[in-house]
């Protein structure tokens, strides 16, 4: 039986117009436009790009995507030795902020203020598994970064929020992609650390000489399913 991970909102436009899908049907336009192989070299022999790297392409459909919900325009100024985000959003407390004092770390050289979206949605996870939120990195933001965060979604009873910080001005518009939710199951685990000289000894080596390029898709690829 499929595990079903659920997202409660309290706006019923929110739900019709920008609701979580998953995360293969918001692939990158940059991804999707790029060939399979280029030619490369004097010799001009065909290599793979990214798109044919499957680790990648696991990364890019695993998960579900939650997007903006309201149109926010931001505004970065340097204020008092830190940068000060200003925002306006017809939607009142969807965005408010975090005093740079609550994580005083200097993120790139300089210290922030810090900005947080407050979700209209409750994710809902069967027991014992919980949700990784995480921005997603293909997308190439240049706007603004999400911090990473684990909720435990099969108790947590309220919305999820999401702190971040600007780095430019910009405009988010919904739809947008914001964060990933991706569940997984909670188990408790240990590390051991082993010295083995496996070079030349796994069925990754040996098949490679044969199958240059494919071979993890060929051999080791397990097939993941997010509807």
């Amino acid at each position: 039986m499929d595990n079903i991970i659920k997202f409660i909102c309290y706006d019923k436009t929110i739900v019709d117009l920008y609701p979580p899908q998953p995360a293969s049907k918001i692939i990158p336009d940059w991804y999707k436009q790029i060939p399979n192989e280029i030619m490369h070299g004097q010799e001009k022999h065909a290599v793979p790009t990214i798109k044919k790297c499957v680790p990648v392409l696991d990364y890019l459909t695993t998960g579900y995507i939650l997007r903006h919900a309201y149109q926010t325009d931001f505004k970065v100024l340097n204020e008092h030795g830190r940068r000060n985000t200003e925002y306006m959003c017809p939607m009142k407390d969807y965005v408010s902020a975090h005093p740079h004092e609550q994580c005083p770390i200097k993120i790139e050289g300089d210290n922030h203020n810090y900005i947080k979206f407050n979700q209209p949605w409750m994710v809902r996870t069967p027991p014992g598994y919980s949700t990784l939120f995480f921005q997603p990195f293909y997308n190439m933001n240049e706007d603004y970064v999400m911090f990473p965060s684990v909720v435990d979604t099969d108790t947590h009873d309220d919305s999820v929020n999401f702190v971040g910080y600007a780095k430019q001005d910009f405009v988010a518009d919904p739809g947008d992609p914001l964060m990933i939710a991706m569940p997984f199951k909670r188990d408790n685990w240990k590390s051991e650390i082993i010295y083995d000289d496996y070079l030349g000894k796994t069925v990754y080596s040996h098949f490679i000489k044969k199958v240059w390029h494919g071979t993890y898709a060929k051999f080791f690829h397990q097939k993941k399913n997010y509807r």
